[in-house]
Parts: C-alpha cells; structure tokens; sequence
C-alpha cells in the first residue's frame, strides 16, 4: 500500500508541476494506517506494552509557503470497554515531519466520537497537525507519543518503542 502511496503521490506532483492548480481542502489526499507498538502509563494502572493501528492523513501536495495539514486517528486492537459513553476521552498525539520536512507537532483533539458496538475496537479521531510547507520536496509523517484523558482524570501516556513507519506522505512544490 506504501508504494501505491508514493506513486500517487509522484503522480500529484508531476501535475502540479505541469500547472495543476493549487491544492484545495478537498483535493486528494494520502492515507496510510500504521500498526505501532507503544510503551504505555496510566497512573495507577502502571505500564504495558500495546499495539495501536494509527492513521494519518496529508494532502498529495501543497505550495511553498501553504499549510500541511494532517489529520490522525488511533485505533485499539482489542474491543472497546462496554458503556463507553461518546466523548469521554480526550488527547491528543504528535506528527513527527521528515523528509524534506522537520519538526514535530501536537495534534490536539483525539476523542471517541461514537459509541462503538460491542466487541469493535475502540477509535480515536479528531486530531490535526499542521506544519508550515517552508521547505520544497516530499514531506513524510510519522506518529509519535500519544496521550488520553478519561472522565475519571487519568492520565494514560504511550511511546513508540523505536522508529515508526511512515504513515502519510505530502510533496510541496
């Protein structure tokens, strides 16, 4: 799927190249989902290790000077506690920019708009980052740390436990 990605992403561009117009909020955008594992706090609980499939969404492509904004989702593995009632958690999870791009931006946001059915995973969604497209070329994104905070005021941080995949990709030109 990554390399299906990137050639849409190299396609985008060579439009853009050719006077495509503008990127516009609903122009194409790249959509990757990640499976991550993370080290995981929540104070009382203590820690755990756990896999979370994280999805990140860019534009194919922006101008110089344009914003990047990337839209990101957490999804659980395991089912959703019963009862969970819609928007009881809230957070937030950082972008990691690389490629032609640097930087790291907070993405506030993250809540569970929905009640999930019995038995389905539990998603997060809501988040958006935005980085400045100061720098021209492919744009790559990552998911970094994410944190939730129930009704209850807990705390739960996780951590990527090494570098994780590259989940959306934005070519500024």
């Amino acid at each position: 799927m990554l390399r299906t990605t990137i050639a849409a992403v190299a396609g985008a561009a060579t439009l853009a190249l050719v006077g495509a117009a503008p990127a516009q909020a609903d122009s194409p955008r790249t959509t990757v989902a990640v499976d991550v594992e993370y080290h995981c706090v929540e104070e009382p609980y203590g820690e755990a290790d756990a896999n979370f499939i994280i999805t990140l969404t860019a534009p194919y492509h922006v101008r110089p000077g344009g914003s990047i904004h990337v839209d990101a989702q957490v999804t659980t593995h395991s089912p959703a506690p019963e009862g969970l009632p819609p928007n009881s958690l809230s957070g937030a999870i950082q972008v990691v920019a690389g490629g032609s791009g640097s930087g790291t931006v907070t993405a506030p946001g993250l809540t569970n708009p929905v009640v999930p059915p019995a038995g389905d995973p539990l998603t997060l969604s809501g988040a958006r980052a935005t980085f400045t497209a100061d720098a021209k070329g492919l744009w790559t994104f990552r998911p970094g740390v994410f944190e939730t905070i129930n009704a209850q005021n807990e705390h739960l941080v996780c951590t990527p436990r090494g570098t994780t995949q590259v989940a959306a990709l934005t070519v500024v030109i």
